[in-house]
């Protein structure tokens, strides 16, 4: 009986800690590889995020609210309809952002925040465009990315060690994912390329030890993905600081000119 006992706490202790697990986030930063992330629970970032919704209801133009949390910090941003940066929209978003803040202090006191505002271009209606990062970005080196010749094939990505997103991931997938973010932690370069043959659309992310290059590009069927660089109007690309992994959506952050993008 007392082993049957002992049997059940630990089957017990086992579960508690999966749910504990289940409902973190965890966010990794770029710039410091001794960083410690942060863990904040999942309920924790619902219960912040309907307090906020209910906060901004009567904003017609907020869409939707999302968070992020590195070791020492958190970022709101809130996504909105606007689909410019005219000076009525900055005014606006001004007043979202204040009233944001004053949640914060108030459900949130722990964390230090900053708030940004987002219109449908993903442009940050207060902040101005991070140009700190210009002298990195014109130092950043040779690029891996748009690389890829025509008539590229599933069997070519498979060759390639590509990540195939047609459907589930598989481990050695995984594991290669968790790699390259380990890589960013410790200031390693890296590269890795997401390929879609049913969306056609590739990503790629190049990291240099310092920022994360990423490029995306759209294919048709009679090209499949021609040769392209940062002047091919085909390929979105940014340079970002930071990347999260998250059980709702991956996503790179703190980025020269986008808030987040998805990927």
């Amino acid at each position: 009986m007392r082993k049957f006992r002992i049997f059940l706490m630990l089957v017990a202790s086992t579960l508690i800690l999966l749910i504990i697990s289940y409902d973190r986030t965890v966010v990794f930063s770029v710039n410091n590889a001794n960083d410690k992330t942060i863990l904040i629970s999942g309920s924790e970032k619902r219960e912040l995020e309907k307090i906020l919704l209910e906060k901004l209801d009567g904003y017609d133009v907020v869409v939707s609210v999302f968070q992020n949390y590195l070791q020492n910090k958190g970022i709101i941003a809130i996504n909105t309809s606007f689909t410019d940066t005219s000076k009525e929209a900055k005014l606006i978003a001004e007043d979202i952002k204040k009233d944001v803040e004053k949640v914060l202090e108030t459900n949130m006191p722990r964390i230090s925040y900053s708030v940004h505002v987002i219109n449908q271009d993903r442009e940050d209606l207060i902040n101005n465009v991070n140009k700190s990062l210009e002298e990195d970005i014109e130092n950043y080196g040779k690029k891996l990315t748009n690389k890829i010749g025509k008539n590229y094939s599933l069997n070519n990505a498979v060759k390639n060690g590509d990540i195939i997103t047609n459907n589930n991931i598989s481990s050695v997938e995984q594991k290669k994912i968790n790699n390259f973010v380990r890589n960013i932690r410790n200031n390693n370069s890296d590269f890795i390329r997401f390929v879609n043959f049913n969306t056609k659309k590739v990503t790629e992310l190049q990291f240099n030890g310092k920022l994360i290059y990423y490029s995306q590009k759209r294919i048709t069927d009679q090209d499949m993905i021609a040769k392209g660089d940062e002047t091919d109007s085909n390929v979105i690309s940014d340079y970002c600081k930071e990347i999260v992994l998250d059980s709702e959506m991956s996503y790179l952050t703190n980025c020269y000119n986008n808030e987040l993008i998805e990927f």
